[in-house]
């Protein structure tokens, strides 16, 4: 899955999956242009803040904070 593809899906449905997110940590760490910057960047800030959820493999929301998915963060 593109970065576009996950910043429209995550921002539709203000969630992303551990997947996704593990995805997510694993793209932003190889070379990105500015444009792709700007949407990890805005996907984290709104895990960060709790405007998304992040959810696990049985589909239940994750804690960002407790969870060491924080601690993973791609940004």
């Amino acid at each position: 899955m593109s970065i576009e593809q996950l910043f429209v899906n995550t921002s539709l449905s203000q969630r992303i999956t551990q997947n996704e997110w593990e995805q997510l940590v694993t793209i932003a760490n190889s070379p990105l242009t500015p444009e792709e910057q700007l949407m990890v960047k805005r996907i984290v800030h709104s895990v960060r803040r709790g405007w998304f959820s992040i959810l696990g493999q049985e589909g239940s929301a994750l804690d960002a904070n407790s969870n060491s998915l924080a601690t993973a963060s791609p940004a």
